[in-house]
């Protein structure tokens, strides 16, 4: 059953991409956001795009009713007024509470599939996206209890990942591990630099923004009725040099001794983290890679050295974790689509064939990718909160027996949560 706060009768509208995005209703939720024409100032923060940053085609300050995500529930629709031709009204699909630190929500807007919102409340922060065909709007926090909201550029984070191949590592003298029967727990630790802090605004924004990964993954697994659960273990800053670039800060944060994160091997260990992300800070002159992770081409315990990814703060929230979620997938095995590149993954007697990532025509007729699909093959795809798999997302095939991403971390499962 659906909930909002004011009684609602709405009138589909046909949405044009790229045009004025709104629904029709006598009477409708009251707005989320300060009015778009409202004249809010920030203190200059990495959150303000700079002159000529091409990852946002148009950005505006405002005040959030933050009391209204605190109150939200699954079922209950929420209007988001992000632009004068973005006033969306929003179903909330669920929402993962954390304790005393904050939740998760993640919805769709009304009457659009496939379209999506993922969210992150934390204290005085909201970090997150909302997507439908063709648009995507990203929210951050600019600090003092202002947020920016952005129109995403799409090309600007369209640049591929080449995950790093790793050879085959023996399993002896540990013996391969068998396909889980039990659920697992998989552990992951994002680590951020000082560089990636100031980008995000904050230590709670920071958490937010990098645990948007863990909320993408989980529910991309969930989607295709994978048992095994991803636990987050944290956010921690580490010390070492940020020049924004994506392979130094993976080789700096595998390598221990080398100078450049040399704590993140300490901190993994005592977080007990299968998977560490390192976030670094955003390509502010876009047209660059988003994320950049180890990929293992079978299953073995001593593949978790390589269990480390780097990713760029500015993607994870544009994309609501799905550029964290995409590296974990290659440090798990996971290939990109099979038109792209020589990545072949882990094969097992259990499946048989070569796993890979999907993309697909949805029968509602927009080209979508799953969770290890990548822009540079299609810009204007849909990011669909799901991995490939057996099971149908929303009513549309996104899987076979070359795309299979959830057999594969059913196979891997006890092998990945055996790391730490």
């Amino acid at each position: 059953m659906r909930r909002s706060t004011t009684y609602m009768l709405l009138v589909p509208l046909l949405l044009a991409t790229g045009g004025a995005v709104t629904t029709a209703a006598a009477q409708r939720p009251t707005p989320v956001f300060s009015p778009p024409g409202a004249r809010l100032t920030a203190e200059p923060t990495a959150a303000l795009p700079r002159p000529g940053d091409v990852r946002y085609l148009k950005w505006r300050v405002a005040r959030v009713e933050l009391a209204a995500f605190d109150r939200a529930r699954s079922g209950e629709t929420m209007r988001f007024n992000l632009f004068e031709d973005a006033d969306l009204e929003v179903v909330i699909d669920e929402v993962v509470l954390h304790g005393r630190q904050g939740r998760s929500l993640l919805g769709h807007v009304d009457g659009v599939q496939p379209s999506n919102v993922v969210l992150e409340r934390l204290g005085d922060v909201l970090v997150g996206m909302v997507a439908l065909p063709g648009r995507s709007w990203a929210i951050r926090y600019a600090g003092n209890g202002l947020h920016t909201l952005h129109e995403v550029n799409p090309a600007a984070f369209a640049v591929a990942d080449e995950p790093l191949p790793v050879a085959p590592v023996p399993a002896a003298p540990v013996p391969p591990v068998a396909k889980a029967t039990a659920k697992q727990t998989i552990t992951y630790l994002g680590l951020y630099t000082a560089d990636a802090l100031k980008a995000q605004g904050g230590k709670k924004a920071m958490k937010a923004a990098i645990r948007l990964t863990v909320t993408w993954l989980a529910a991309a697994l969930k989607a295709q009725k994978v048992k095994h659960k991803i636990k987050f273990r944290g956010a921690k800053k580490i010390k070492g040099a940020d020049n924004g670039d994506l392979n130094d800060a993976l080789q700096g944060v595998t390598t221990a001794g080398d100078g450049s994160f040399d704590k993140a091997q300490a901190l993994r260990n005592k977080k007990a983290a299968d998977f560490v992300g390192l976030y670094i800070k955003g390509d502010g002159t876009g047209f660059g890679t988003c994320g950049l992770g180890w990929q293992v081409s079978n299953f073995s315990p001593f593949n978790e050295r390589w269990a480390y990814h780097t990713v760029r703060e500015d993607c994870n929230v544009a994309g609501g974790g799905k550029t964290g979620a995409h590296e974990t997938l290659h440090n798990m095995g996971g290939c990109h689509p099979e038109t792209q590149g020589s990545c072949t993954g882990p094969t097992n007697a259990s499946y048989g064939k070569i796993v890979r990532n999907a993309n697909v025509r949805a029968s509602f007729r927009v080209d979508a990718h799953t969770t290890l699909g990548t822009g540079a093959i299609c810009p204007a795809c849909m990011n669909l909160r799901t991995v490939s798999g057996k099971k149908k997302f929303n009513g549309n095939k996104v899987g076979d027996t070359k795309a299979n991403i959830a057999a594969m971390v059913n196979q891997g499962a006890a092998t990945y949560a055996g790391y730490r």
